[in-house]
């Protein structure tokens, strides 16, 4: 099937619409003081918007859902709705249209539950703009929202809705496409400004989006405007980029281009209403058929018939401005009688449509309904009128014709008026009728028929005559405000909510054409002063005349008790329901039902209710299913549920396992194992308590107020403890949430005991000063179960200031808990199935992996060594205690089976000493003798497990404490009280210190164990243990046990152990609180191993003549184990250090000679040179010198043959020193040019 209009258009995508509220008021979309919203009764609630998915995606192939408003972030069950969606097969796309102010709060919760697709509203980048558009200051907060959304990476695309209206921000197109420079993850998209309801359009306002693109393509080139094809027919946005940009803008032209003939989806509104197109007021409700009981089946013809009237295309803009709103509601039945005399003219015109219709086969159509007209204006005659349950249901089928009855023409309960026979006929097996009468029930759905009216007053100012109470004389002077106190409908009930010395009247006014009876269901939880008063106008002369008065009886907590009162005459009666608070501890009446005999109704076979069942003809109500059992609509039996079922009996998959447990979380009646109990505190005087009014049901919570002295008790007991579990320390989980408001300082106890109720061990504390909060702090608790044994559980609640100030408002001090869940105990129920291994196909079923195994792909898989079977722990109720995994051992723990990390007694604890704990595998050590306050003596003595995997036993031998505690405890840390008793030690009890190793360090705890003088500067060896607390104020035990090496401890003795150093006369036995406890055991074990290699001090001495003495000293924790000894080595006479100088000496003294020798081959090229140039000057010749500096180089070559063994040149040299010296010293010198002239 898919949903097709008679357009041939296949639609497959739905618009939901979550709520009509908004956080913002934009201009072109809702006044500035808001709309007319509907009552929240009228919205569609989570289940309902889930079953319509269902239906539309199962019967219409919906594959793509978007959620709108309103504003739908307002909604807080937003998250639940798009991961129920999202379990929908068929949906491929399931989107969001937000303002983004709120969006930071649920993005990452959004992505998780599976949302894909993000639009957000924005239409300036201004921000004075935007706070003038939208009423609001917002937009730094949607700007860094926006921001968040395109950094996080959850979404391909993120479209920015952008309304662009003339002469306000059609000239931020371009800033707004510059966003897309650099974000490939960003689309811009510019929609036509569209008429809607109030909104105020103009066509001054209206800017299509040729313009914009004009702009654009003014600002950018044209060239550079490039456009973009889509592969999706249904795409409404023309898509274009500019050039060289990574993201995308696009128009949408709702207005001067619709896409009516491609248009691909429905909407549906907040409240239920179906819309075929957006400029279409015209709305059909799904609402009220699925509320009537309607099938998912009919439910979908209805959607199809719908659209099957969908236009081709809407309105011109020019009408739209113009067009008349109107709204029509097919199914819905208001009890007003103008609107029922509407209805059932509508009914005939439908049904004279029909006959025009009918075929010439005469075939006879089943669904129908019928209805009756109003008495004629002589009261003799009515009409019965057979319609179609939907409107083209019937089409071509032929209708029984209307026919006439008297006035006075009523049918029995368990009957109906048979159209063709027209007489009364018994109703099948399967459904009911009540005849001729009328039952009121109550939704908080739906609002308080209109045949009820409630009244509230001071009691004093009463008119009630008669009363069976007096007001409390001790209160004339009080002066109460009574408006407050009401009848409210909650759940399936209505219930009353009084003030102190007030009344509240349920009022019923109801006419009677014959005899007959007025029967209703209750419940009075405690003594509280309810009575029904019935006044009448009966007989010809219409007398008035009051009846007596009935007295609710007190029925108990989820007792419902029925009364029948007989009505003997016709007439018109007052039915008043009058409830009083003139004591301290009042608690509500509830009515569920009223039903009243005699008055001129012809109603219909109804069928049973799912949960109900009818397997006889003609009867008036139908059984409840028992226990285990469950029906679905129109029943005639219950259907047992199978052994792999839970609560609401869907099967578990073959691949699938029950959690069982306690699993409360709706308060209509009370839960079975749950008591109610409460005490006064001792010395004061008040209220006398009742137990079973202690705790109050309110079909969403259970509730308890604080009234004087009184503390509150709730009491859940396990009384067959749980059932074992892989895990080898977690057995269950009990978690509860729950509220306080608390006016005064008032706290909250959760305790355990065992099943005997010998001992209370308080579990958390929870306390409250003023608050003022109704109720908005909620509060979610988990504690893990580690032992199967029958536990108690109790709740106790009550005030923490004097008596003298609590206030007369009993509603100052109150507690609601809303769920309470006690998982994997052998009693209970299931309300989930967990993974669990299939063994083979032939024998399907579930079976525990084996100790060190999780469930991988449906088989046992082993864990890694090393690591060890472990679960997830999640704030989800619901998934608590569901998967395991592999987890790593602590530092310095190994694990050869998986499931136990234990300590090597062999190691190094990552340094590079070696430790064998070998001897002091197991341990045990006794504190010193304490007194308790009633002067007995007793002490404990620690048993632990240090290295291996042995595990230490703790066993009680005291006979008469072996009922009260456990028998035995099997850890790898363990403590037992003794005390004497005739001249024998007894066991007392046992305490499990040691359900989980948390660290194995080289740390020392100097605070608490400072070093002695004769202690090493070694790290002591500690181990660190933590274990669950159920007899002391703190959740869990954590205990430090640390290893001091200590040689001066005897072999014999192996170990001595130390308590912290603590001034406090408080701390005992290795702890100050009961909650941290130190140990420190001083042993020569916890030396490192005195290896030859590691335990000495090498000293060497100096060598001489090529030997040297070497000196072992042992390190001062090997003392007692090594000797002290010396050996002679061979050694170098020069040291080290010298042997590096002479080294580096020598490496100079070489580069200094290459140095050298460079220089003296360089100095003697240029003394050849100089001498050279000496030979070539006459000193008696005047005649310029040649020029011979320009000698060069290449004269080398011949240079070399001068003849050296007949003159040297430093000879030569000399010879034209004293050549100079013998000249004349009178002459003047002479300057000689070594250059020549030109």
């Amino acid at each position: 099937k898919r949903l097709v209009d008679s357009f041939h258009r296949i639609h497959n995508y739905l618009r939901i619409s979550l709520t009509e509220r908004c956080n913002l008021r934009c201009a072109y979309c809702m006044p500035e003081q808001g709309v007319d919203l509907s009552p929240n009764n009228n919205i569609l609630k989570t289940d309902e918007i889930y079953r319509l998915v269902k239906i539309f995606t199962s019967y219409g192939k919906i594959n793509k859902v978007r959620l709108t408003g309103g504003e739908p972030t307002l909604r807080k069950d937003l998250v639940d709705i798009v991961r129920l969606i999202k379990s929908c097969d068929e949906i491929k796309t399931i989107g969001i249209t937000t303002n983004g102010v709120l969006l930071n709060r649920y993005l990452k919760q959004l992505h998780q539950a599976g949302l894909n697709s993000l639009n957000i509203s924005l239409d300036t980048l201004v921000k004075e703009k935007f706070e003038f558009l939208t009423r609001r200051l917002a937009f730094t907060r949607v700007i860094v929202n926006i921001r968040e959304a395109l950094d996080s990476n959850y979404f391909p695309l993120i479209k920015i809705n952008c309304v662009v209206m003339n002469k306000f921000n059609c000239d931020e197109l371009c800033d707004f496409i510059e966003l897309t420079r650099n974000q490939s993850t960003l689309a811009i998209r510019f929609i036509e400004y569209m008429p809607f309801d109030d909104n105020k359009w103009s066509d001054k306002k209206y800017f299509p989006y040729q313009e914009m693109l004009k702009l654009i393509k003014q600002h950018y080139s044209s060239t550079d405007v490039e456009q973009i094809v889509s592969d999706d027919k249904h795409d409404t946005t023309k898509w274009y980029r500019i050039k060289n940009y990574q993201g995308r803008f696009g128009f949408i032209s709702s207005m001067s281009e619709h896409f009516c003939s491609t248009c691909n989806r429905v909407r549906l509104t907040a409240d239920g209403q179906l819309k075929v197109c957006l400029f279409d007021n015209k709305e059909v409700s799904l609402r009220d058929p699925m509320r009537m009981g309607y099938s998912d089946e009919q439910i979908y013809e209805i959607i199809q018939q719908t659209l099957y009237k969908k236009e081709k295309e809407h309105l011109p803009i020019d009408v739209l401005d113009k067009r008349i709103v109107y709204n029509y509601h097919l199914f819905q039945m208001p009890s007003f009688h103008l609107n029922q005399i509407l209805v059932i003219i509508y009914n005939i015109l439908i049904y004279t449509q029909l006959l025009i219709n009918v075929s010439e086969s005469g075939e006879q159509c089943n669904d129908t309904r019928t209805t009756y007209t109003d008495c004629d204006a002589d009261n003799k005659l009515r009409w019965i009128i057979v319609v179609p349950r939907e409107k083209e249901s019937c089409l071509n089928k032929e209708l029984p014709q209307p026919k006439s009855i008297l006035c006075d023409t009523n049918c029995l309960s368990g009957t109906y008026m048979d159209i063709n026979k027209k007489n009364c006929t018994e109703c099948p097996s399967g459904t009911f009728s009540i005849g001729g009468g009328v039952r009121y029930t109550f939704d908080q759905n739906l609002t308080l028929p209109s045949a009820f009216t409630i009244n509230s007053y001071s009691f004093k100012d009463s008119t009630i005559s008669e009363t069976p109470f007096t007001a409390d004389d001790d209160d004339d002077e009080e002066n109460n405000d009574c408006e407050s106190a009401k009848w409210t409908i909650t759940g399936n009930v209505i219930r009353s909510d009084l003030r102190r010395n007030c009344v509240v009247q349920l009022m019923l006014k109801i006419t009677l054409i014959h005899r007959g009876y007025i029967e209703f269901l209750y419940n009075n939880v405690g003594e509280s002063l309810a009575f029904l008063k019935i006044d009448s106008q009966c007989g010809d002369k219409k007398q008035k005349k009051s009846m007596p008065k009935y007295v609710f009886k007190s029925t108990g907590q989820g007792v419902w008790k029925s009364k029948r009162i007989q009505l003997e005459k016709e007439g018109q009666y007052q039915f008043s329901f009058y409830v009083l608070d003139i004591m301290d501890n009042h608690f509500p009446v509830s009515i569920k039902s009223i039903e009243v005999q005699g008055v001129s109704s012809l109603p219909e076979c109804q069928p049973c209710p799912a949960g109900t069942y009818s397997n006889k003809i003609g009867v008036s109500n139908c059984s409840v299913c028992l226990r285990n059992t469950y029906s679905t609509r129109g029943s005639t039996e219950c259907t047992p549920c199978n052994e792999n079922q839970f609560s609401e009996c869907q099967a578990c998959n073959s691949n699938l396992s029950l959690t069982t447990g306690l699993y409360y979380n709706q308060w209509h009646v009370m839960p079975p194992y749950l008591d109610r109990l409460c005490f006064e505190l001792e010395g004061t005087e008040g209220t006398t308590c009742f137990g079973n009014q202690s705790w109050t049901l309110e079909m969403d919570y259970l509730t308890s107020i604080v009234n004087n002295n009184i503390y509150s008790v709730l009491e859940l007991p396990i009384e067959n403890g749980f059932k074992d579990t892989s895990m080898s320390n977690d057995y269950g989980t009990l978690y509860f949430k729950f509220s306080m408001k608390c006016l005064l300082p008032c706290e909250l106890f959760l305790a355990t005991s065992d099943a005997n109720r010998q001992r209370l061990d308080i579990i958390k504390k929870w306390s409250s000063k003023k608050d003022t909060s109704d109720h908005n702090n909620i509060i979610e608790y988990r504690y893990t179960v580690h032992e199967s044994i029958p536990v108690l559980f109790t709740w106790i609640f009550g005030r923490k200031s004097p008596y003298s100030e609590i206030s007369i408002d009993t509603s100052s001090i109150e507690i609601r808990i809303y769920e309470i869940h006690v998982r994997n105990t052998i009693d209970g129920g299931a309300d989930s199935c967990v993974t669990c291994q299939i063994i083979d196909d032939k024998h399907p079923g579930c079976r525990v992996c084996q100790p060190g195994f999780i469930i991988s792909n449906g088989t046992c898989l082993r864990c890694e060594n090393n690591t060890i079977v472990s679960q997830n722990r999640t704030s989800d109720k619901k998934n608590d205690n569901q998967q395991q995994y592999c987890a790593k051992c602590p530092r310095n723990t190994v694990s050869y089976d998986g499931v136990t990390c234990i300590i090597d007694c062999k190691q190094t604890f990552e340094t590079q000493f070696n430790y064998d704990l070998t001897r002091i595998s197991s341990v045990e050590f006794q504190s010193s003798k304490v007194f308790s306050q009633e002067g007995f003596p007793y002490s404990h003595i620690f048993n632990a497990s240090i290295c291996g995997s042995g595990i230490i036993r703790c066993v009680v031998n005291d006979t008469l404490e072996v009922k009260r505690n456990r028998l035995a405890v099997e850890s790898r840390l363990c403590r037992t009280l003794i005390a004497p008793e005739d001249n024998v030690t007894m066991a007392r009890s046992v305490d499990d210190f040691g359900e989980e190793l948390v660290n194995v360090s080289l740390w020392s705890d100097l605070k608490s164990f400072p070093h002695l003088k004769t202690d090493y500067n070694i790290s002591d060896v500690t181990l660190v243990f933590r274990a669950s607390s159920l007899r002391s104020a703190c959740n869990e035990r954590i205990t430090f046990l640390s290893l001091r090496c200590d040689d001066q401890i005897e072999n014999a003795t192996r170990y001595k152990v130390q308590y912290p150093i603590d001034s406090s006369l408080n701390c005992v036995s290795g702890t100050c609180d009961g909650c941290t406890f130190r140990f420190l055991l001083r042993t020569i074990d916890a030396c490192p191993i005195c290896e030859e290699s590691t335990g000495y001090e090498i000293f060497r001495g100096e060598c001489h003549m090529g030997k040297q003495q070497i000196r072992k000293i042992p390190n001062s924790y090997c003392i007692r184990r090594l000797r002290e000894h010396s050996e002679i080595q061979k050694c170098s006479l020069l040291t080290i250090e010298i042997e590096i100088v002479i080294l580096i000496s020598f490496i100079t003294a070489i580069i200094l000679c290459i140095l050298l020798v460079y220089c003296w081959k360089k100095n003697k090229t240029l003394q050849y040179r100089y001498m050279q140039l000496i030979e070539n000057v006459n000193p008696d010749d005047d005649a310029p010198v040649d020029n011979v500096c320009g000698t060069g180089l290449d004269d080398e070559d011949d240079d070399e043959e001068i003849d050296m063994k007949k003159q040297s040149k430093a000879k030569k040299f000399m010879n034209v020193v004293k050549k100079a010296l013998k000249k004349d010293n009178n002459q003047p010198r002479e300057n000689f040019l070594l250059t020549s002239e030109a």
